[in-house]
């Protein structure tokens, strides 16, 4: 996810600052993925050991449902993930610059292919004080019912190359991704 403007380090996780910032990778790190009762499914990004107050990204709509059943979680403490970074651990990079890179590890459990184009919404953690835009276009949605109205916010090229993809393709809950 590119930003622009960039938030701090630190805004993002209290262990990080401008010269620092180390990924985050290990069991403390997990992906959420979750379809509620009604709405669109969602995507979550939480570590709450290595940031102290939690790691602050925000939210992930998918732009609709059957992406996961009720919810999955990848990474955290599956199987070769729990005591050293793995390739079935999530990661949280952070480029120094503008760009977040959140990687999947392994999923907790098997997930439905969804292939239906659809179209992201990013909400950012209220801390980072970003407006909500859309993956598709980088358009405003702060119109819109129930969003967010403020400045700053996300690119047109907030999800880079694999998330524009699910925009355009659909996307595959079995294969890593990463935004």
């Amino acid at each position: 996810m590119t930003f622009s403007p960039a938030p701090s380090p630190r805004s993002l996780c209290a262990a990080w600052n401008a010269t620092s910032y180390p990924d985050l990778a290990d069991p403390n790190v997990v992906v959420q993925g979750t379809q509620p009762t009604s709405g669109d499914d969602t995507i979550t990004v939480t570590d709450t050991a290595d940031c102290n107050g939690g790691f602050h990204f925000g939210s992930i709509d998918l732009g609709q449902r059957d992406y996961f059943n009720s919810s999955a979680s990848f990474g955290g403490s599956v199987g070769g993930c729990r005591i050293v970074k793995t390739t079935e651990c999530s990661t949280i990079h952070w480029d120094g610059q503008n760009t977040l890179t959140i990687t999947l590890g392994k999923e907790g459990n098997v997930q439905p292919i969804q292939t239906a184009p659809s179209v992201l919404v990013y909400t950012p953690d209220p801390l980072l004080a970003f407006q909500r835009r859309s993956a598709a276009g980088g358009k405003r949605t702060s119109d819109l019912p129930g969003r967010l109205a403020g400045h700053g916010g996300v690119t047109t090229e907030a999800f880079g190359k694999e998330a524009e993809g699910i925009a355009t393709r659909g996307c595959s809950a079995r294969r890593p991704r990463r935004w």
